[in-house]
């Protein structure tokens, strides 16, 4: 037996052992993993990423990641386009909030079943005004 193992069990008996902390991260610390995890692979989208936490981090300011539910996420999203954003900007701001619960379960700091569910808005981005090719 390694020294570390018989430590845990002289604690044990002697009821000083302490379960490890198992209480999920905030929403704000898994949107910071997510910056850098798009510091890492380079993005350059990284600007636009951080306007958009700024965004996330307000709107769920102090909520531990299994606090928050699809009627929350649901009351985010209505708030925004109270405030006039487009349907692609929430959509690009939630879409950075499911990767940051995505790289939290990949990591073992939530489980499944804490991910709300929520639906993405309509983008209605269809072009308009094309050059002919003699223009």
């Amino acid at each position: 037996m390694n020294d570390e193992m018989a430590h845990l069990i002289n604690d044990c008996e002697a009821g000083e052992f302490k379960k490890p902390d198992k209480t999920p991260p905030t929403l704000v610390t898994m949107l910071n993993g997510g910056v850098r995890f798009y510091r890492r692979k380079g993005r350059k989208s990284l600007e636009h990423v951080e306007r958009h936490v700024k965004k996330l981090k307000v709107g769920f300011a102090g909520r531990r990641s299994d606090e928050i539910t699809t009627d929350h996420v649901n009351q985010y999203l209505e708030n925004r386009l109270d405030e006039g954003m487009s349907n692609a900007s929430i959509n690009r701001e939630l879409a950075f909030r499911r990767l940051a619960y995505d790289l939290a379960r990949k990591a073992a700091k939530i489980k499944p079943e804490m991910v709300p569910y929520f639906e993405m808005l309509t983008e209605n981005n269809r072009r308009t005004g094309f050059f002919e090719q003699e223009q």
